[in-house]
């Protein structure tokens, strides 16, 4: 007699192996959400017409990244991948234009994909650190307003304290997904206390200093451990470079404030601020030139090096702490444009909001006035954007 073409059982392990496999990939797309049958199903998101939008971004041109991007979503709307990854390059160049209602914009544009469209818990972490980088900016008013306006993040606003609003935006950030750039703004909220202390706005116990260097060790070995991982999961995403280059500067900047209460451990800071250098110089757009996404960071390295060697070394370093002064300056004089939504408009909003302001990014109004007395272009350049020191 025939063997019937399939017997029950063959056919009950075939099914349950075919729901096994529809399991898988469900989870996978759950988790990662680049994957082969995401692209399928949403049209490509690494496609060419995408790339030149990001190149455009990269190399300065702000309007032409825009307008790329616009184009690319009115054909492929807002439900899919290559249409969100063209929201983020919209809002991206909407942020570095310096425009006031623009930056606007760019906030409400990231609010918008988190509501519309969040996708996996990784991407929402990215688009609330995106969040947070607005913020960490220039702390403006204006931006902070509009972020925590609405739920989920109005019941995180502190009144009166921006940096805890801050902070517990960046606790909500790694609630959904740990990131490195979360973990960092956790870490320089709770160096906010040294800088009060060494700012003098606030005389600091021997006590409470310690404890904000040991809260930000413990971020510094947290980071360390993610980077390689998340290295691996942002690479197929708008702007990738992004990540190593913050990873760097915040490393720089946390081993920093660590040196202003232990000044033998400056060379640490030196070092990492030296890896983000070295990783603008060689990190190039695919004409072969500079990427200004990442140089919209050097001037917060430039001058946070000049304020920390000042702190530490004084007069015996003077010239080193100038020289980082002064390619700042040529930087933002070579890009202008790229530079007036960041490092300029921190420089703005640092001299409206004064001595004792707490927006204008880590009480720093004092270390503007001093590397103004050590620098006179470092005066002037301040002078042009809203100071008016004698």
């Amino acid at each position: 007699m025939k063997e019937p073409f399939m017997t029950s059982y063959t056919y009950t392990l075939i099914t349950r192996i075919a729901v096994a496999c529809f399991l898988l990939v469900a989870l996978y797309e759950v988790f990662f959400p680049d994957s082969l049958l995401q692209k399928y199903l949403s049209g490509t998101s690494d496609n060419a017409a995408l790339h030149a939008v990001y190149d455009r971004g990269e190399a300065g041109d702000l309007v032409g990244s825009k307008a790329s991007a616009v184009s690319i979503l009115q054909v492929a709307g807002t439900s899919t991948v290559t249409g969100q990854r063209a929201i983020t390059a919209i809002a991206v160049s909407d942020f570095l234009s310096g425009d006031a209602q623009q930056r606007l914009q760019a906030v409400r544009l990231t609010k918008g994909q988190l509501i519309a469209v969040p996708g996996a818990p990784y991407n929402q972490a990215l688009l609330i650190d995106r969040l947070l980088g607005y913020i960490m900016t220039a702390m403006e008013p204006a931006l902070i307003d509009e972020i925590f306006k609405d739920p989920p993040f109005k019941a995180l606003r502190v009144k009166d304290d921006e940096i805890a609003s801050l902070k517990n935006l960046a606790k909500y950030s790694i609630s959904v997904y740990p990131t490195n750039a979360a973990y960092f703004e956790v870490g320089i909220s709770n160096a906010a206390v040294i800088f009060k202390n060494y700012d003098k706005t606030k005389i600091v116990s021997t006590e409470d200093l310690a404890k904000s260097v040991d809260s930000i060790r413990a971020i510094l070995t947290t980071t360390q451990g993610l980077f390689d991982t998340e290295e691996r999961t942002i690479a197929k995403r708008p702007y990738p470079e992004v990540q190593a280059s913050s990873f760097y500067y915040f490393q720089g900047f946390l081993d920093g404030s660590i040196a202003l209460v232990y000044p033998q451990e400056f060379p640490k800071a030196q070092a990492a601020f030296q890896k983000f250098f070295d990783y603008y110089r060689t990190t190039r757009t695919s004409d072969g030139s500079q990427n200004i996404i990442i140089e919209t960071r050097v001037p917060y390295a430039d001058f946070a090096l000049a304020t920390f060697i000042d702190a530490i070394y004084g007069d015996a370093r003077r010239s080193d702490a100038t020289s980082y002064l002064q390619n700042m300056i040529d930087l933002m004089k070579a890009h202008p444009d790229v530079h007036k939504g960041t490092f300029l408009a921190f420089i703005h909003q640092t001299a409206l909001d004064g001595v004792q302001g707490t927006n204008g990014r880590w009480f720093s109004y004092g270390r503007f006035v001093r590397m103004a007395d050590i620098y006179p272009p470092f005066k002037q350049l301040l002078n042009e954007n809203g100071w008016n020191l004698p």
